[in-house]
């Protein structure tokens, strides 16, 4: 059991990258529209277990936004924050942490309207190929991204990927915007 805990940890990493790549025809940055304490968090499906991820925006001034990132795998809780730069282009295609050596190759796109959570969602959506290398193994990953411009913060609704010889399935559970001032 010891040897999947690092493997959930792993694949979560790749999740992350996943939706790093969601967004990557997007003209305007999603992040500058975002407000401190606005969050959206998702479920995975994966080698028999649930995981979860929230993605929650800490800090945000004009240059850069922070987003404080859980994840919940296992009865572990692993926490990291990202800080994106909103001086700069957006570049979704460049994955930071973790998956900073990611090579994103865009395979096909198409739109679809989709249900999850009983919840219609119209998206657009992106096959990608990733290969990155993590702790000096070279990892293929393809996914199908589910765009959808109604939820903030990169809009992802669903990701269905294939790594490592696993299979999963990610989609959103909630979102939400930061209480009224």
């Amino acid at each position: 059991m010891r040897l999947i805990k690092p493997a959930c940890f792993a694949f979560l990493a790749i999740l992350s990258c996943m939706l790093s790549t969601a967004r990557a025809e997007e003209l305007e940055n999603p992040y500058k529209k975002v407000d401190v304490g606005d969050w959206v968090e998702w479920k995975t499906e994966a080698m028999g277990q649930e995981m979860t991820m929230k993605e929650t925006v800490k800090a945000k001034d004009e240059t850069s936004v922070t987003l404080t990132i859980e994840s919940k795998a296992m009865g572990q809780t692993h926490s990291q924050e990202h800080k994106i730069d909103l001086t700069k282009p957006y570049d979704p295609k460049k994955p930071q942490g973790e998956a900073n050596n990611a090579k994103v190759e865009i395979v096909e796109k198409g739109t679809e309207t989709i249900k999850v959570a009983e919840k219609e969602y119209k998206c657009n959506w992106t096959k990608v190929k990733v290969t990155m290398d993590m702790a000096g193994k070279t990892i293929e990953t393809n996914a199908k991204t589910y765009v959808c411009t109604d939820v903030p913060m990169g809009g992802v609704v669903k990701v269905e990927s294939e790594a490592m010889g696993m299979k999963s399935i990610m989609e959103i559970t909630g979102h939400g915007k930061a209480a009224s001032k």
